[in-house]
Parts: C-alpha cells; sequence; structure tokens
C-alpha cells in the first residue's frame, strides 16, 4: 500500500528591508529595496505541487536595481530527514524579463516570481521532512556599480 507521509516547508510572508552597506565603516546603510517571500501552501505529501511567490520592489527615487539575479534551492532542516527532489519549471514573471543578470528595475518599480514546484513522483517518503526554501537575491545599485547579494526569508 502507498503510505502518503507529508512534508512541510517553513511558510511565512514578511517583508524584510533589503540595504547597502558603504565602504567604510563610518558610512551609512543604504535602504533600497522591500521583499517578501510566500510558500504555500505549507505542508504538502507526495506528488503535490507548492508554490514559492518571491516580490520584491526598489524603493529608491532615484537610481536602478541593475542585473537582478534571484536564485531558489531547498535546504533540509535537519540531517535525519530524507533526501528529497525537487522540480522546477520556469517562473511565471511580473514586472521584469528576466532573473538571469539581465533584468532592470527602475526607481519605484516591482516585480513579482512565481515558481510551481514539485517533488520527485518516483521517490517515496517514509517519514516527514522539513526543508526550508532558500532565496538569494543579487543586484547591482546602478549609482555606485556596488553589487550585493541578499537571502530573503521565508520565515516570519
Amino acid at each position: 500500500s502507498n503510505v502518503i507521509n507529508p512534508f512541510t516547508l517553513l511558510d511565512g510572508k514578511l517583508t524584510q528591508l533589503l540595504t547597502e552597506r558603504g565602504n567604510s565603516a563610518t558610512e551609512r546603510i543604504d535602504r533600497c529595496a522591500e521583499a517578501t517571500v510566500i510558500v504555500r501552501p505549507a505542508v504538502i505529501g507526495e506528488e503535490q505541487a507548492l508554490f514559492l511567490t518571491a516580490s520584491v520592489r526598489n524603493v529608491r527615487s532615484s537610481g536602478n536595481l541593475n542585473r537582478i539575479r534571484l536564485a531558489v534551492a531547498f535546504e533540509k532542516e535537519s540531517a535525519d530527514s530524507q533526501e528529497i527532489l525537487f522540480s522546477f519549471g520556469q517562473p511565471r514573471l511580473d514586472g521584469i524579463s528576466s532573473l538571469g543578470g539581465t533584468g532592470i528595475l527602475q526607481p519605484g518599480g516591482s516585480f513579482t516570481a512565481e515558481w510551481r514546484i514539485l517533488t520527485n513522483p518516483r521517490l517515496r517518503l517514509t517519514k516527514d521532512s522539513v526543508y526550508q526554501a532558500n532565496v538569494l537575491l543579487s543586484f547591482e545599485n546602478s549609482l555606485t556599480g556596488q553589487i550585493s547579494t541578499q537571502r530573503l526569508d521565508t520565515t516570519p
């Protein structure tokens, strides 16, 4: 008999302020963007889909965020969690043309990216497993040329 053991992904809706540090300890931190990441549903069973939505807004009044990259990966919360393979399709994009390093976000502009993510249907779960979604955002400040890479939180 096929036993479906659900595994959980940490779910959260948290708007995170993204900043850039100056070149020295005396320079102020520059608030440049806001980001929200939502993973839903929080619990899924075998062969069920989950959706990860990332929204980013440039909060500056001047200066683009250039060369935008957004990457998603899943990491086990504990070493005894069962290995699960995730399959990502191409994200649905709104407000940006690419997340591969060519995207540009103008002042006040925003974008949303949504992935439909599946688990490998050939792997059967034998226990509950907890995974954390890791979302990395990278961009270049058009005013300074500084590149910033930041992890976006997915839990409150």
